[in-house]
């Protein structure tokens, strides 16, 4: 009878043990089923939130275009950036002129930029951060290339985005001091129209925000120093460029 007794208790434990591990292999299976739909839930979130993004009616871009760049907010809240960028400029940032950045759910225009500005798109968790730049005879030999003047932010707060204004950023520029000299001095009283006027305007532009007085002296007063009247693209060129000097020196 003790033998009897024993076999049965070793059945009942082998029996018990065998649904013990079949419960955990359900329960297993179940958790993975779980974690797999979580999976798929989370995705289709996603993909449904990219399709939801897209361009609007703009400087740019029209409610047909597909965004150049969405970015997602933590907060939930979502932009796309819709326009144009030149392939040949592209740096290890998104290069854009002539561009718009609207709030994906309700269209609305955040910002917007002109053909003539270009601007170097970043973005972090939690702001998409605007770099306007000028192509600007900053290199070595007055070599032209892209500076940043100003910053402009798109950035969460609470369950809204806010916009910053575009504010100056603080220039390095290193100039040639003989480079320097020597250009100031090549320029003539009542000498006309420069051929090369737009390095001309260029170049003061660059010394003056670098703080030569002489060279804004003569920016300032370009009709008169030169003896001409400007008009066209000299005129516009000539005024941005003294705008943008006074925009910068009140940083």
């Amino acid at each position: 009878m003790k033998k009897k007794g024993v076999l049965m208790l070793v059945i009942v434990c082998f029996f018990g043990s065998c649904n013990l591990k079949n419960d955990n292999h359900i329960a297993l299976n179940d958790t993975t089923i779980s974690n797999d739909l979580t999976n798929v839930v989370e995705k289709e979130k996603i993909d449904k939130k990219e399709k939801e993004c897209n361009c609007f009616d703009g400087i740019g871009s029209s409610d047909k275009d597909k965004p150049i760049l969405v970015h997602h907010f933590l907060n939930g809240k979502s932009i796309s950036v819709c326009g144009f960028y030149d392939e040949e400029i592209q740096s290890n940032q998104l290069i854009m002129s002539e561009f718009a950045i609207f709030d994906c759910e309700t269209g609305k225009n955040y910002v917007e930029f002109g053909a003539t500005q270009t601007c170097a798109i970043k973005t972090t968790q939690k702001a998409l951060i605007i770099e306007e730049l000028k192509y600007l005879p900053v290199g070595t030999d007055w070599k032209w290339e892209f500076i940043s003047m100003g910053e402009q932010q798109i950035s969460e707060k609470g369950k809204e985005l806010i916009i910053s204004e575009m504010k100056p950023k603080i220039l390095s520029l290193s100039i040639d001091k003989k480079l320097e000299i020597a250009f100031l001095n090549s320029l003539k009283r009542n000498s006309g129209i420069s051929p090369n006027w737009e390095e001309q305007i260029g170049k003061l532009e660059v010394l003056a925000l670098n703080g030569n007085e002489k060279a804004m002296d003569i920016l300032k007063n370009y009709e008169t120093f030169f003896a001409i009247k400007t008009d066209g693209a000299l005129a516009e060129t000539w005024k941005e460029a003294i705008a943008n000097v006074e925009w910068m020196n009140k940083k």
